[in-house]
């Protein structure tokens, strides 16, 4: 790190990176725009984006130009999470297949996956991004590894907050149908009050004419 010079010019990468994430130019949704800003910082055309489901699993969020052939939930205690060594190491899947170790059954299909890069807010793993092989030939270093984990936790912040934001607009759609159900309810209650009272006074005042069309204004 100290002798050779470095591949990117950090200020522009880390520019570009704010300017995907916080773009709504291109109508994207915060999640392809996440899978886009690490895709670019590695130059690869593809990706996909898990995030965490419950305490046991991860799921399939978002896909960016690719397919797999199965798919199923992650589990958060298997082997697969572990190397990311909580969030310290990107995941170079295209070694790890050439060594014959165990991949996800979505890795090991038809279509090429490179790496998978963690997504950390604060110290919790809160999902994460593999990557299509790059546009042109490259492989996985310390230069690559630390941008690509850099803009993963900024990415996690942003989906982490859009997250929050989705829950108190939830929480307050909740409440002002609260509001809104309570003047209902008292309203139905008066019109049960008036009720009972008329149907409580026709039995005593029913044979009477003039109860009759004070009943049939009250009703109407």
């Amino acid at each position: 790190e100290n002798l050779f010079s470095t591949r990117y010019d950090y200020r522009v990468e880390w520019m570009r990176c704010i300017a995907t994430l916080s773009s709504s130019e291109a109508h994207e949704p915060l999640k392809v725009r996440a899978i886009r800003a690490l895709a670019d910082a590695a130059d690869s055309p593809a990706g996909a984006l898990w995030l965490r489901q419950s305490e046991e699993n991860f799921g399939l969020e978002q896909l960016l130009n690719i397919k797999f052939d199965s798919l199923t939930n992650e589990p958060a205690a298997g082997n697969f999470i572990a190397g990311f060594k909580n969030g310290e190491a990107v995941q170079d899947l295209a070694a790890v297949r050439a060594r014959g170790d165990s991949v996800p059954a979505w890795a090991r299909g038809r279509v090429p996956i490179w790496l998978a890069v963690p997504l950390m807010k604060v110290d919790e793993l809160i999902g994460y991004v593999v990557l299509a092989p790059p546009r042109s030939p490259n492989t996985l270093n310390w230069e690559i590894s630390e941008l690509l984990l850099a803009i993963g936790e900024q990415a996690a912040s942003y989906l982490a907050e859009e997250k929050a934001s989705a829950v108190v607009r939830e929480t307050q759609a909740i409440l002002d149908y609260s509001k809104k159900f309570a003047f209902v309810g008292h309203d139905i209650k008066n019109v049960t009050g008036q009720l009972a009272m008329i149907v409580a006074n026709a039995r005593n005042y029913g044979d009477r004419a003039e109860f009759r069309e004070d009943l049939v204004r009250g009703l109407e």
